[in-house]
């Protein structure tokens, strides 16, 4: 009896703190919980979230392992993951530095209402008992809910429907993640380009700026960004005329073209490098024959075998320099020749940083085979990719008005969290919502087969096995291979 008391003593109180953390807790949700715990299709959505379950965990393990043999196969893969800030796996806005603060906060708060939510109605449409519901409070910022059930009814409970319960949150949060996602395809839909052209992101040049949109090049109209490259290269050393619009103004700039493709940078320990070649060099020559573009570069490369001497002339500001260079092999095919260097795009020879609007909206709202994972990417980390990001939504205007660049935002970042959150919470690490899933499993084949003890050493086994992959993918980056 006292022990009772203590428990009922516990569970009136409405506010717990353990600093940092406060707990609180109502039953003022319960009422709802009951309500829709008594529709007719909760049953039936019950057995579908119980099934997407095995499905969502699988794809997680899917991605991680995926994560984890491309980072330890590509040193280029590390070196690009390793510059990130290690925080980025972290899914809390604020701290996670590519987590905006505001569609950050609002996502991952409808992300564990739904979650927690769909616990309770689930556990009420099988019998069991939710005691209450709440939020936790990281100080005073919300870092989850909750709904508490009660985990002796759930371990007594059957398999089919303990295992509704607990697959009733990564399955809800599936569930919301599409809805959104359908949202955000629906609203990037209803966007079109201010203007056909290409939109300037950067420039080094007077009076072009950012988010102006070139439209022709030499009178010739301009859609996607190879448009603007392709006419580019025909004009290297002469003057060209670029028409821009600026909301409702059209200018005309004329600008001149380098006398060849720019070198963007160049490979250690390649040729190039070895004969003293550096970034910014502009090459105009190969063994005599001008080179006026990348096409052109290639051409006259594919003349030469690895192994051959060549004398390639570069500008370096004001000077001309000829540099004598041994060819190595290409490491994509070893019977071509190589010089080590990759170069800058005609517009980027211009002093033109540039995106294509138009690919880069169809690309989005296509759902294009060639780019299946487009819609995981961040706008805050690949914004040039992302036609509602900070960079590219001043490019675009919708018939739903200027509201498309918050909604847009506000449904990516709903859908990323809820994905997310269900994929993870879907493995089989114990406590996790998949964890004790795959316990009770265990518990529904192995019965009268398998111990207590072995279902726990199992079940144990398989959490460290996840937690060691999930860690390494994290650290590998950040590892010297």
């Amino acid at each position: 009896m006292a022990d009772s008391s203590k428990e009922d003593q516990k569970e009136a109180k409405t506010v717990e703190i353990s600093f940092p953390f406060i707990l609180i807790r109502t039953k003022k949700g319960l009422s709802l919980i009951d309500r829709l715990a008594r529709l007719r299709s909760i049953k039936k959505l019950g057995w579908l979230l119980l099934y997407m379950l095995p499905i969502a965990a699988f794809v997680g393990f899917y991605l991680i392992l995926r994560a984890v043999i491309a980072l330890i196969s590509s040193a280029t893969l590390r070196s690009f993951a390793g510059q990130f800030n290690p925080l980025i796996n972290l899914g809390i806005p604020g701290i996670n530095p590519y987590l905006p603060i505001v569609y950050g906060w609002i996502a991952l708060i409808i992300a564990m209402i739904v979650h927690e939510g769909m616990h309770g109605i689930l556990a009420r449409s099988t019998g069991l008992s939710v005691k209450s519901s709440g939020i936790i409070l990281l100080l005073i910022l919300p870092i989850g809910a909750f709904v508490d059930i009660d985990e002796k009814e759930l371990k007594k409970a059957k398999a089919k429907d303990s295992g509704r319960v607990l697959a009733a949150g990564p399955g809800a949060n599936i569930i919301t993640a599409g809805i959104a996602l359908l949202c955000l395809i629906l609203i990037v839909s209803s966007m079109i380009p201010i203007a056909s052209g290409v939109g300037v992101i950067k420039s080094f040049q007077e009076g072009i700026t950012f988010g102006d949109i070139i439209t022709s090049i030499n009178g010739s109209n301009l859609t996607f960004q190879s448009d603007l490259d392709k006419a580019l290269e025909l004009h290297a050393g002469e003057n060209v005329t670029l028409t821009i619009a600026r909301g409702d103004i059209k200018l005309n700039y004329t600008l001149k073209m380098p006398d060849g493709p720019a070198i963007a940078g160049v490979l250690q320990d390649f040729p190039a490098q070895k004969a003293g070649v550096l970034p910014g060099d502009i090459i105009t020559e190969l063994n005599g024959t001008k080179i006026t573009s990348l096409n052109k570069l290639n051409e006259t490369l594919a003349t030469f075998k690895p192994g051959d001497n060549v004398i390639l002339k570069v500008e370096r500001g004001e000077e001309i320099k000829d540099f004598s260079i041994i060819l190595a092999s290409d490491p994509q095919n070893s019977s071509r020749a190589f010089l080590g260097v990759t170069l800058r795009t005609p517009s980027e020879n211009l002093g033109i940083l540039s995106v294509g609007i138009v690919e880069t909206l169809e690309r989005y709202w296509s759902l294009s085979s060639t780019t299946p994972l487009i819609h995981l990417l961040l706008p805050t980390l690949a914004p040039n990719n992302i036609p509602f990001s900070d960079v590219m939504y001043r490019f675009y205007t919708s018939s739903i008005g200027d509201v498309f660049y918050p909604l847009a935002n506000l449904f990516f970042w709903i859908w990323f969290i809820n994905i997310n959150l269900a994929i993870f919470n879907a493995l089989p690490i114990y406590p996790l919502d998949g964890g004790q899933a795959f316990k009770v499993f265990l518990q529904a084949i192995g019965k009268n087969r398998l111990s207590e003890k072995s279902m726990s050493r199992i079940t144990t086994g398989v959490t460290l096995a996840m937690v060691s992959l999930v860690i390494f993918m994290i650290a590998v980056p950040y590892l010297t291979i």
